[in-house]
C-alpha cells in the first residue's frame, strides 16, 4: 500500500493469478466458439425437422404409411418406359408409379403402389444434366408447381421426398426454367394409404 498526493492506493499482489488468467483466456474463447457451434447445430436440426414436417404435410391426417423395398418406377434413360428421354426445361412428364421395375426396365412388381394409395415416398435421381436447373414433383393431375424437389448444376444428384399421387397413381415431373436438360430416375420407397384401404 502506498500514497499518491494524499490518496491511499492499494496494490494487490496477484501471486500468479494474472498469469493463470492469461493462460486460460484462449480456452475461454475456444469454449465460446464450441457453445456457439452447438447452438448453430441445434438450430439447423430444428430447421431440418421442420422441413421434414412440411414435406410430410403432403399426406392426409389418419393416413397409414407402408414402407416397401425400393422399387424403380421410372428411368428416363430406358426406352421401354412411357415418356422416356430427357426432361427438358419448362416441360413436364406424367409418370405412372404403380408398378416396380428392375434396372433394365422389366416389370417385376405389379401394383407395388396399390389402388387406394394417396401419397408416395420416393428417391429422385438426376442423371447426366447438361447444365444447372431444377425439377419439381407434383401429383399427376397438377397443372402447376410451387417449389422444386431438387436443384442441381452439372453433376448427377439425388434427393428424397413425399408427394401426393392422383387417382391413376401418377405423379408429374417438371423441368425448371434454367438451361439444363436431364434424365430423371424415380424409385418408390413407400406409400400412404387411408386406414380403411
Amino acid at each position: 500500500m502506498f500514497s499518491i498526493s494524499g490518496t491511499t492506493v492499494v496494490r494487490i499482489q496477484l501471486n500468479g493469478w494474472g498469469n493463470m488468467i492469461a493462460a486460460i483466456a484462449p480456452r475461454i474463447r475456444t469454449m465460446t466458439w464450441l457453445i456457439a457451434g452447438i447452438a448453430l447445430t441445434l438450430v439447423a436440426s430444428a430447421i431440418m425437422v421442420n422441413a421434414w414436417t412440411v414435406d410430410a404435410a403432403t399426406t392426409d391426417p389418419g393416413d397409414v404409411y407402408v414402407a416397401i423395398d425400393p422399387t424403380r418406377a421410372y428411368d428416363g434413360r430406358i426406352d421401354s418406359y412411357a415418356q422416356s428421354g430427357r426432361l427438358t426445361p419448362e416441360t413436364s412428364k406424367t409418370i405412372a408409379i404403380a408398378n416396380g421395375h428392375d434396372l433394365t426396365g422389366k416389370l417385376v412388381a405389379q401394383n407395388a403402389v396399390p389402388a387406394g394409395a394417396t401419397s408416395v415416398t420416393y428417391n429422385l435421381t438426376i442423371a447426366g444434366p447438361t447444365g444447372p436447373n431444377f425439377v419439381a414433383v407434383t401429383p399427376g393431375d397438377a397443372t402447376s408447381f410451387l417449389s422444386s424437389a431438387i436443384n442441381f448444376s452439372t453433376s448427377s444428384i439425388a434427393n428424397a421426398g413425399t408427394v401426393k399421387i392422383d387417382e391413376n397413381r401418377q405423379i408429374k415431373i417438371w423441368g425448371g426454367g434454367n438451361t439444363g436438360s436431364m434424365f430423371v430416375i424415380i424409385d418408390i420407397t413407400g406409400y400412404y394409404t387411408t386406414a380403411t384401404s
